[in-house]
């Protein structure tokens, strides 16, 4: 099986990335799966701009190809195939969104996260088999050669910065890119893989899971996301201390949009150890 013959949707894109789309648009082609029903329908007249992680499209191009393909591509193979993901996202935003939502792509970069961790304050995820290390490796080559065919192609250091406060779609499959959320009007994520469309109130599913544990109690904010976690570039703490969190914020009565200065104080009166919480309170 070649990148050609990667799995598509009713898009003729990698099939995690169709079914962002087919939530906003009438699909252009047969769908993948005719019997599922689309989440919630979006109206994409609704946002004046979506922000859309490369790396997510890159992450759901190599997702839609078996692990054999992905290790034979060529980087211009790959750069090819992202190309034409691009290409034809841009197209249904202009065709069938009629240019009602501008498009900005963009790659992201954390420094700040590793200051924080110097502070022992989180702990960065970072590559350890030889997959993982080949697959960094193979996108940052895809990205040095697909950099210059995409002149608008922004880099964020940290967190989104847009010109102006809009109502905005985002596309990515990292957390941490949603704490750009104050310098937006409204931003909701618009999920890969589920086409599910999640307002603030649902970002707690963005956090690494404890078991079976309930966790719509959590707000989203970046010292409990240092705290519990991610998939993408958080290591979660402790069981133990993440359990205590959680069992603080059934007990103060939190919800996805207690604000952070009640939990602040929430943490601050019950919390053991109070050092470590004076440390990470300045990543705020």
């Amino acid at each position: 099986m070649s990148l050609a013959d990667r799995t598509i949707g009713g898009f003729p894109v990698a099939i995690a990335t169709s079914l962002a789309l087919e939530t906003l648009f009438e699909p252009r082609l047969p769908p993948y799966d005719p019997d599922r029903q689309i989440p919630e329908k979006g109206n994409v007249k609704h946002y004046q701009s979506c922000w859309i992680n490369l790396a997510t499209l890159y992450r759901n191009l190599m997702g839609a190809i078996p692990k054999e393909a992905q290790l034979t591509a060529s980087p211009r193979d790959l750069v090819e195939a992202l190309e034409h993901e691009v290409d034809v996202v841009n197209s249904v935003f202009e065709q069938e969104g009629q240019n009602a939502c501008q498009i900005y792509f963009y790659t992201a970069q954390y420094p700040q996260l590793a200051l924080d961790a110097q502070h022992h304050v989180v702990e960065p995820r970072s590559d350890k088999t030889p997959d993982q290390l080949a697959h960094t490796a193979r996108w940052q080559e895809v990205l040095r050669r697909i950099s210059p065919h995409m002149p608008s192609l922004q880099t964020v250091r940290d967190i989104i910065q847009p010109d102006r406060r809009t109502t905005s779609l985002i596309i990515t499959h990292v957390p941490a890119d949603l704490l750009a959320y104050p310098r937006f009007e409204r931003l909701v994520l618009l999920e890969s893989h589920t086409g599910k469309l999640k307002s603030r109130g649902l970002w707690y599913t963005k956090y690494h899971e404890l078991g079976k544990e309930p966790m719509h109690t959590l707000p989203f904010y970046k010292p409990l996301l240092y705290l519990f976690g991610d998939h993408s570039l958080i290591r979660p703490t402790s069981p133990s201390l993440r359990r205590l969190i959680l069992e603080i914020s059934r007990q103060r009565q939190w919800t996805p949009m207690t604000q952070w200065s009640t939990v602040r104080m929430h943490l601050e009166s019950n919390f053991p150890d109070q050092d470590f919480l004076a440390r990470l309170f300045k990543v705020v």
